[in-house]
């Protein structure tokens, strides 16, 4: 009976995990240098990404997909099979790692799986120390640190604790299954639904170690995944604001009564008398600004005309009760 119940138990945690493990598919992958020149027959390097954490983004048949690129995500590579053909050059595997552009916009965070001696380094690497190596620049990843062999052109490598200055792992052939794991961090923002293209680069301890010779080929892992970009923001292009309310209901017409105002000014000082002046305002409510300074213009250019527009406003607009006005 207790058996049945761990066995059920044991079971519940296996497939909680299956559920929780959310696997990334990868694609395109290829190699290069030593790492494609062992017997076919061996097969391709297996290559497996999961997704870890990521509260901006999540995995949708296979593809990374981003909800929030302000957030970042957490993922792990997972690297087997490598095959490494220590031929030519009896140079041994020493570096295995992320150049330069290798993985633009991702961050080696922390191993959980490497060979032995293999000492992570995530930030930097190694840079060849021999003269034959030809100053060979790596990048994060792992390097072989060799307690047994002391390199006749670094001295000390033996005693340093640095795995940049020694030979690399002569126990590393073709016949042996090289198996790494890489936890990567990722900004959101990168995740724009092109496929992300990451580049290994495996390096002899002629290029990043110390032996006195170079490794001349370029040996490389490449592979890829898909991703789908973040929902564009919802907005409304040029928003149209409502008119501003700009008159009063009912509406004063302070224009009317500026007009009469000035009329009136315009009209004593061109000589009419104030009673007349006033019987003009009353009736011609409609005079504008621009007739009262014709009139003002048309008085002073001829003043004896002043005296007949004075009789005829009188003619035309009898005297009313003083009460009317």
């Amino acid at each position: 009976m207790l058996k049945n119940l761990l066995f059920l138990i044991l079971s519940f945690l296996i497939c909680l995990t299956n559920i929780n493990a959310q696997i990334i598919n990868v694609s395109g992958i290829t190699t290069t240098g030593r790492l494609n020149t062992c017997s076919p027959g061996l097969g391709q390097p297996v290559i497996t990404v999961t997704y870890i954490s990521g509260p901006g983004s999540t995995v949708v048949n296979g593809n990374l997909v981003c909800t929030n690129p302000c957030d970042s995500t957490v993922i792990q590579i997972s690297v087997s099979n490598v095959r490494w053909n220590q031929v030519p050059g009896a140079n041994w595997i020493h570096g295995f790692f992320f150049p330069p552009g290798g993985a633009t916009g991702f961050t080696f965070i922390s191993s959980t799986l490497a060979p032995t001696n293999w000492i992570p380094i995530a930030t930097g690497g190694c840079t060849g120390t021999c003269p034959a190596g030809g100053n060979f620049v790596g990048g994060p990843g792992y390097y072989f640190k060799n307690s047994v062999q002391n390199a006749p052109c670094c001295p000390g490598g033996v005693t340093t604790p640095d795995p940049c200055d020694n030979w690399g792992d002569g126990t590393i052939t073709c016949g042996v299954d090289f198996a790494v794991t890489f936890t990567m961090r990722l900004c959101n923002s990168i995740i724009n639904g092109s496929p992300k293209i990451l580049r290994l680069v495996a390096t002899a301890d002629g290029n990043t170690g110390c032996w006195s010779i170079p490794d001349a080929t370029f040996n490389s892992l490449l592979f890829q995944f898909n991703t789908v970009a973040c929902p564009a923001p919802v907005f409304t292009p040029n928003p149209v604001a409502a008119a501003p309310v700009q008159s009063c209901n009912p509406a004063p017409n302070f224009v009317g009564t500026y007009t009469v105002v000035v009329v009136t000014v315009i009209l004593l000082l061109g000589g009419l008398p104030l009673q007349v002046v006033f019987r003009l305002v009353r009736v011609r409510r409609s005079f504008t600004i621009l007739q009262g300074l014709l009139v003002l213009v048309h008085y002073m250019l001829n003043a004896a005309h002043l005296v007949q527009v004075h009789v005829l406003a009188e003619e035309r607009f009898p005297a009313v009760p003083a009460q009317h006005l």
